[in-house]
């Protein structure tokens, strides 16, 4: 159980209003007619406040106007690009300065 001063942080939280509305739905908690759809709602508008953000950042990464995140610097990049490595016998490319499979430059 959370502390009273807690409660209002639980509240914006999308995990409290998927679990509540989970548990109306599922067990039949007693809850007005009108709370799933303010939690369905909520969540709704987090999702579609969350798509334009994500559309807006890949829009300006691919334009060029944001730079692109930082790479892995520790060599091979991914542990699959270094299991990919091991398989393929790779060599280090002088452009990109890692390791990268056979072929897949």
């Amino acid at each position: 159980m959370l502390p009273g001063w807690l409660h209002p942080i639980g509240w914006v939280s999308p995990l409290w209003h998927g679990v509540n509305l989970t548990r109306i739905l599922t067990l039949g908690q007693a809850a007005p007619a009108w709370l799933p759809f303010v939690h369905v709602a909520y969540l709704t508008a987090l999702s579609v406040v969350g798509l334009l953000i994500a559309r807006r950042i890949f829009h300006l990464r691919l334009t060029g106007v944001l730079p692109r995140p930082a790479r892995n610097r520790s060599g091979n990049g991914s542990p699959r690009n270094r299991w990919l490595c091991r398989r393929a016998r790779c060599r280090t490319t002088v452009a990109a300065g890692r390791d990268t499979p056979l072929g897949l430059v």
